[in-house]
């Protein structure tokens, strides 16, 4: 039997946004209505606008919402970095097994400190 696609409305608590990560006053929030971002939003243009070319992409589930959004935005083009370990799925093995699927040919896989040390890194070239 095919289990429903399940995407909660914005007013449902499912798609509440957890308290420490909620968005500050000054950033955009991007309201998605499928498991890839850019396909029901206007995230691509937003971010073309903005003169955005890398991505950096953490979440859940691994293997629906994340991979998917990382693999399109591969495809529109960005550069996509996945944090693997801001990343959770059902069981590890199929949070491992996404992992290893986009790795190379859609992005790159990093960890959370590997990424903050590349940024920090790109900073300090600019200064």
């Amino acid at each position: 039997r095919q289990q429903e696609a399940f995407i909660p409305a914005r007013t449902d608590a499912w798609a509440r946004i957890v308290p420490i990560l909620e968005p500050q006053d000054n950033e955009l929030v991007i309201n998605k209505t499928t498991y890839g971002t850019f396909t029901s939003t206007g995230l691509d243009h937003t971010l073309r606008n903005l003169g955005i070319k890398t991505l950096v992409i953490g979440g859940v589930v691994t293997n629906v919402c994340v991979e998917t959004t990382a693999r399109d935005a591969s495809d529109l083009g960005y550069g996509v970095m996945l944090v693997g370990d801001a990343c959770a799925a059902h069981s590890p093995e199929i949070h491992e097994a996404s992992l290893l699927s986009f790795q190379g040919p859609f992005g790159r896989v990093r960890r959370a400190d590997e990424i903050v040390a590349l940024i920090e890194q790109a900073a300090s070239d600019v200064a």
